[in-house]
């Protein structure tokens, strides 16, 4: 079992959390609205001028700026704000497909093991392997109950898994089998794993 174990290692080696582009377009489009309901507010309230005198009915619109501004600046900081929790917690899709470019999958990770695919949905990124070599049909449950307690030992351990754990992300390890044709999967929360000693 040392194989898969060292084949679950290195399978995570280069699957770390990798830096996030901030989404520059979206805080552009939030500081529009912000920007605008700032001037709004301040005409509604008369702390500014505009070039021209307005007459009544128009003096009566920017009555309505009063309101309206503080509601663009509401509507700018939410924009914001989804855009800064896009760039600070990436989808486990997007996350994933990062992990997967740098892997160059598929990628044989010990003599027993292969990663074909990294993928994400929702809070989960789910890595899928192969054992390539055949498992006597008579120890196939014994083979699935040491890997599993090897694959959650490592997933609290390595970095790469445990960095995505600390991330609030769910790592799921599915089996293929090539003979007997069989599959399993191993999942680890980020709550199965105690949190780091103090330093």
């Amino acid at each position: 079992m040392a194989g898969s174990e060292q084949g679950v290692r290195n399978s995570t080696a280069k699957g770390s959390l990798s830096p996030v582009r901030i989404d520059w377009i979206a805080f552009v489009e939030g500081g529009i609205p912000v920007l605008a309901g700032i001037y709004a507010t301040a005409l509604g309230f008369g702390w500014i001028k505009g070039r021209a005198q307005p007459d009544s009915a128009s003096q009566k619109w920017i009555r309505h700026f009063r309101w309206l501004g503080p509601l663009l600046i509401a509507i700018g900081l939410l924009l914001g704000w989804q855009a800064y929790e896009r760039g600070a917690h990436p989808s486990a899709e997007r996350l994933a497909a990062g992990i997967a470019s740098r892997l160059q999958l598929p990628v044989t990770v010990d003599e027993t093991t292969r990663l074909d695919a990294v993928a994400g949905s929702g809070e989960t990124i789910t890595y899928r392997y192969t054992v390539t070599v055949p498992i006597d049909p008579g120890q196939v449950a014994i083979f699935e109950e040491r890997l599993r307690e090897q694959a959650r030992a490592v997933a609290c351990t390595h970095p790469g898994f445990a960095e995505l754990l600390r991330a609030g992300y769910t790592v799921e390890m599915k089996y293929s089998l090539t003979e007997p044709p069989q599959e399993f999967a191993i999942v680890t929360a980020p709550s199965a794993c105690p949190p780091p000693a103090d330093g």
